[in-house]
C-alpha cells in the first residue's frame, strides 16, 4: 500500500495542481531548511516559473538569504525530487 506522501508525489508529476500541493507541502518545512533565526524574517510567498518569491521583513536576513541561496536551492530542489525545480529565488520587502 503506498503511503499518502508518495500518492501526492505520484499525482504532482502528473498534474499542476498536485504539483503546488506537493510543493507546499515542501514549503512548510521552511524553517527546518533556513534555520528558525532566518525563518522568522524571510516568508516563502509563491513559487512561479520556477522562481521562488520570498517576501523579508528585515534586510539582514534578506542578505543571508543571498549569501545561502546556492545552498537553499539545493536543500529545496532535493527535496522536491526532481517533481518541481527552483531555479531562482526572488527577495521582496514586506510591505513595499
Amino acid at each position: 500500500m503506498m503511503r499518502m506522501d508518495e500518492i501526492l508525489k505520484d499525482l504532482a508529476k502528473k498534474n499542476e495542481i498536485f504539483n503546488e500541493i506537493y510543493v507546499r507541502t515542501i514549503l512548510k518545512d521552511w524553517k527546518e531548511i533556513v534555520g528558525g533565526n532566518i525563518a522568522e524574517h524571510v516568508f516563502p510567498r509563491k513559487l512561479e516559473s520556477g522562481i521562488l518569491h520570498l517576501i523579508y521583513d528585515d534586510p539582514i536576513f534578506a542578505n543571508e538569504i543571498r549569501m545561502r541561496s546556492d545552498e537553499i536551492l539545493n536543500l529545496l530542489n532535493g527535496r522536491l525530487e526532481g517533481i518541481s525545480k527552483i531555479e531562482r529565488i526572488k527577495l521582496m520587502r514586506r510591505g513595499g
